[in-house]
Order: C-alpha cells, then structure tokens, then sequence
C-alpha cells in the first residue's frame, strides 16, 4: 500500500516523516544528514522505494525576509532536482511554526528528533486537509 513523505528541509539536516497506509496519520520517520542534492535525492529514493511511497510533501517557508531567503533558494532547487529524479509528485506546504512547535511538543522528553517531528506535522496538516 501506498505512503506519502513529509519532508522539513533543512541546512544540515533533513527531517523525515511518513503516513500510515491508509493515509490518514504522520509518524516521525528518521533524520538524514544534508550531505548534497545528490546524496539526499540517492537516500530519498532508497527510502521511496523500501516504503512503497507515491507522494512527497516538502515543508515550504510562508515568510519571505532576507533570513530565510537563502533557504528557499535551496528548497526550489531540492524541489525540482528531486521531482527529476525521483519522477514522485511532490507538493507543498506551508512549515509555518512546525519547529517552535515540535520543540515544544518534545519540551522535557528524552527526544531531541525536532526536525523528524516537524517534517510529521507538515505531513500532517496536508493530511488533514485531504
């Protein structure tokens, strides 16, 4: 059965969730290391297919200021490399707070995954949506 991918792009790192197969429920998925397009887009295919993954969801920045202006840069062209390569629709949406608020959900856990947390409530919002 089918999955969707949410992903919180970052500099450094890369924050990963998947769906349930009925497509209803994020869960945390892992962290990658940003280590390159290329290396990234190798991992996410490796990833797509050990996980029967038909869609990508990638976190979009909502607020165009000169700090993040470089980051959606870099969020354009991992879009359309990754949409070359891996031939997956991917679509957008917006990763307004998702990290304040995975900071906040993980606030005295053990857990430290903010960015695979993000990436779940990204995925999540398009699911709700759905």
């Amino acid at each position: 059965m089918e999955k969707i991918l949410g992903i919180d792009y970052g500099k450094s790192k890369i924050g990963l969730a998947l769906s349930d197969r009925l497509l209803k429920i994020a869960m945390p998925y892992k962290i990658i290391k940003n280590q390159g397009i290329k290396i990234v887009i190798r991992e996410l295919k490796k990833i797509c297919e050990q996980e029967n993954v038909t869609q990508i969801i990638l976190g979009q920045p909502s607020q165009l200021t000169n700090n993040n202006q470089q980051i959606i840069m870099e969020i354009e062209k991992f879009f359309k490399e990754t949409k070359k390569i891996l031939k997956i629709p991917i679509d957008f949406e917006s990763e307004r707070m998702t990290t304040k608020i995975a900071k906040t959900l993980l606030k005295g856990s053990k857990i430290k995954d903010d960015d695979s947390v993000a990436a779940m409530i990204i995925l999540q919002d398009f699911l709700d949506r759905k």
